[in-house]
């Protein structure tokens, strides 16, 4: 029904693997911190070691994604299926040792790992699948995230409650890295992949000549605005709930078991959405829906007095995620054809360098704004107006990419 069996045999291996990965990543995102707590690194000492991972994403993006264009894709995958698991266990090691600069680089060199796997990941799927599977396969990929956030939390509630003494936050770790390592199979049996005849890239100049700028930067600055604006609220969702309504984590947790769930089931349904009702609709739509549960949750900041407040706050929370991610392949889809296949290999590690740099950003920008007393409902509000900017620019895109595919279609 959903149009996901006949998807090529590569790209499931290809998601597979970065699935097992994520598991890695969903994991750090809930221990890391409070690891490194146990073990005696000050909050500001633990912020630092977990943004040096998005620092070797920084790191390697663009010239990556330059390098690769052209390029067989397979052998990153291999190469992140091996390397990320035994970066976060030397990370493990460094830290039980209490080595800062050993965390800070082993975590530096996680973040090239990962971009590996993450960057070539949609030219390959661009390159391998068949038109009328393209959306399937962007909606597969793009599911991956909430599939390790969700999985990843799930493994670790059910180790530490039925062994708490021997599945501390060190061993629960260990144990998906080492399940991690099933990822490997699936990246090595990619085979056989549609490589793009190469051209005269040996230079950074003939790299630079070789990408149409113009086209990649007006199809990428809606994404800028969304990843800006979900830096300033996603991370800071738990302070909310905790500074407005006195949440504790272990309550929240609950719920945000409930949106990663909703995340990965109804991103599958993506596909489903586009062929019925359009681009024009499916984006544009889901997103609003998105940004009207993001205003609920500052109405009912300012509103917290309210009975119902929290009750609506928690039903707003748990459906705005999903609704955001249904769009995230589509709008990928669109970005994707309008800069053509020259420009997908450095478009896609632009997106990567923009979701992990916009956070870092965004970061600063909050940590300012609440240190001038500027409450979640002025900041959730800012995020509001970015985001219907970038609902009217990427509907602009979309219109801009279907005119260009028409006039394509009357040329032939």
């Amino acid at each position: 029904m959903l149009g996901f069996k006949n998807i090529h045999r590569n790209i499931w291996n290809v998601v597979l693997s970065e699935a097992a990965l994520q598991l890695v990543n969903g994991a750090l995102m809930v221990l890391l911190l409070l690891y490194l707590r146990n073990k005696g690194f000050s909050d500001g000492e633990s912020a630092k070691f977990f943004s040096s991972r998005f620092l070797g994403v920084l790191f390697i993006s663009l010239p990556f994604g330059l390098y690769i264009k052209g390029k067989a894709l397979a052998k990153y995958f291999k190469i992140a299926s091996i390397s990320l698991p035994i970066f976060t266990l030397i990370a493990i090691y460094f830290i039980e040792i209490r080595s800062a600069w050993g965390i800070y680089l082993s975590f530096v060199f996680w973040g090239i790992a990962f971009s590996l796997a993450e960057i070539p990941k949609i030219p390959f799927i661009l390159r391998n699948s068949n038109i009328g599977k393209l959306s399937n396969s962007l909606s597969l990929a793009y599911s991956t995230w909430s599939f390790g956030a969700l999985s990843s939390g799930l493994i670790i509630f059910l180790l530490s409650w039925k062994f708490p003494v021997f599945f501390d936050h060190k061993n629960c770790l260990i144990f998906i890295v080492i399940l991690s390592f099933l990822g490997a199979y699936f990246a090595f049996n990619v085979r056989d992949e549609i490589i793009p005849e190469e051209k005269d890239n040996s230079s950074v100049k003939n790299f630079m000549r070789s990408v149409d700028w113009k086209r990649v930067g007006y199809a990428l600055s809606p994404t800028f605005i969304i990843a800006v604006g979900a830096g300033m609220s996603v991370p800071f969702i738990p302070l909310y709930f905790n500074s407005t309504f006195d949440m504790k984590y272990d309550k929240f947790s609950g719920y945000s078991f409930l949106a990663y769930f909703l995340v990965l089931v109804l991103i599958l349904f993506a596909p489903s959405i586009k062929n019925r009702y359009g681009l024009r609709y499916s984006i544009p739509t889901s997103q609003l829906f998105a940004v009207m549960c993001l205003a609920t949750l500052a109405l009912m900041d300012i509103y917290s007095g309210w009975s119902w407040a929290l009750a609506a706050a928690l039903i707003a929370y748990v459906l705005r995620q999903p609704f955001m991610n249904i769009a995230q392949p589509l709008t990928t889809e669109v970005i994707m054809t309008y800069v053509g296949k020259e420009n997908h290999e450095i478009t896609a590690s632009l997106m990567a360098l923009i979701w992990n740099g916009s956070f870092v950003i965004s970061a600063n920008i909050f940590g300012i704004l609440r240190d001038n007393h500027v409450p979640f409902a002025g900041i959730f509000g800012i995020t509001v107006i970015a985001y219907l900017v970038a609902i009217v620019w990427y509907q602009r895109l979309i219109i801009r990419t279907e005119k260009m595919q028409e006039s394509i279609k009357s040329s032939n």
